[in-house]
């Protein structure tokens, strides 16, 4: 059943999407909407900014399936930064580059949402301190088992 799951979430990320925080309702999205490599990851409520739309390409490799997530506006890759395993690190936008660290794991959880993970660190994306906060910053951080780090995929 998880498989299906899976393949379901997968099937509703092609294209273009907005990416919806379970808990705070509101959409993964590049701060002020930038175009500079470095720009931070953040919450925002719903503008309909190119900067909250994700192109969503996934591969597999070695039996499991790696996501892709490229902003809209700007084409550059959702990021940890320098392939770091430091818990509560904001992620970033960069030029697509293939690495490890611009490659995420879809974990389904229930009710169509799921967590995002890190190829190379393993620990979660998720909004800092859960906050419900508009401009909350997007982290990487180990498991806590809250709603803030569970997303679901929404047409852009």
């Amino acid at each position: 059943i998880l498989s299906l799951l899976v393949l379901a979430i997968y099937n509703r990320s092609q294209g273009l999407n907005f990416i919806v925080n379970r808990r705070s309702g509101m959409l993964l999205s590049v701060e002020n909407g930038s175009f500079e490599n470095g720009a931070g990851i953040v919450q925002l409520r719903n503008s309909g900014a190119e900067s909250q739309k994700w192109d969503v390409s996934s591969f597999n490799e070695d039996g499991q399936r790696y996501y892709v997530f490229r902003a809209g506006h700007s084409g550059k890759a959702l990021e940890v930064p320098n392939f770091s395993k430091r818990n509560d690190l904001q992620l970033i936008q960069n030029e697509h580059n293939g690495g490890h660290n611009q490659q995420f794991i879809v974990s389904a959880t229930s009710g169509g949402f799921f967590r995002l993970v890190p190829r190379h660190s393993l620990m979660f994306v998720q909004v800092r301190g859960s906050s419900q906060s508009q401009g909350a910053a997007v982290i990487q951080g180990k498991k806590k088992r809250t709603q803030s780090m569970e997303w679901r995929f929404g047409r852009a």
